[in-house]
């Protein structure tokens, strides 16, 4: 009888533990999952800026006067010279040479300094 006894109290324990032990686990994971979320919530809201160059292309209307020399020195990114932004031109818009007409489309390279914060996203230049 006393075995008997002592064999129940042994299992009342044991249970008591494995039930302390999943009642932990669970109160870590939910420790762990609400910190993970208050620091990407805290990352969402925070106001911390972001800017950089991106590169974007646009159509223009050739005026009179305009030749690639002239929209390459208006337009071209700081990374570009303007002997290789003539030839990206070209290469994009299909020319053969550098002849340009008034009135004609060019699609052009330009970049664009861009701010993110909070807010969302906003052109800063160009």
């Amino acid at each position: 009888m006393k075995r008997k006894n002592i064999n129940k109290r042994h299992n009342r324990n044991r249970l008591k533990g494995n039930i302390l032990s999943i009642i932990t686990a669970f109160l870590l994971i939910s420790v762990c999952w609400v910190g993970f979320g208050s620091v990407i919530s805290s990352a969402k809201d925070s106001d911390i800026a972001v800017s950089k160059n991106q590169m974007l292309y646009k159509s223009i209307t050739i005026h009179e006067n305009d030749t690639l020399w002239s929209i390459a020195e208006q337009y071209k990114p700081e990374s570009y010279s303007v002997d290789r932004y003539i030839k990206e031109l070209k290469e994009l818009n299909h020319l053969q040479s550098d002849q340009i007409y008034t009135g004609n489309k060019l699609i052009i390279i330009y970049d664009a300094m861009y701010h993110i914060n909070a807010n969302g996203i906003q052109i800063v230049s160009r």
